[in-house]
């Protein structure tokens, strides 16, 4: 997937072991977008605990972006990744489902819970 990104910025990356962040900096924004994910078990079952894109950065491709770069990261590590959905503010509950399942999320049997399997890379 490609994203329509409308606004500049940086992306960087930091990771350990056990937790990797994507970060996009915008010039003249105070808060960066963020989307980190966290090592659960060994077995590559990772947790999505954190996408967050600022109210006055919303709707320009930031959030596609980040989603872009993770799912690549997930799919070159065959990590699996389970993430809760917890609307805020303009977000609701059936936008957040359908802009995950664009990238390869299901729902799980709980109401807030989605599960991402590997995808097979093409290359």
């Amino acid at each position: 997937m490609t994203s329509m990104l409308m606004m500049k910025g940086e992306l960087m990356k930091s990771a350990t072991k056990d937790c990797i962040t994507l970060t996009y900096y915008v010039p003249g924004h105070a808060q960066p977008a963020t989307a980190t994910i966290q090592k659960m078990c060994d077995d590559g079952t990772w947790y999505f605990p954190n996408l967050f894109v600022p109210e006055d950065m919303r709707n320009r491709g930031i959030a596609s972006l980040l989603m872009d770069e993770l799912t690549d990261i997930l799919d070159e590590h065959k990590f699996t990744l389970i993430t809760g959905v917890y609307p805020t503010g303009d977000l609701d509950y059936d936008r957040l489902i359908i802009f995950y399942k664009k990238y390869g999320f299901e729902e799980l049997d709980y109401e807030i819970a989605l599960i991402r399997y590997p995808q097979v890379l093409n290359s």
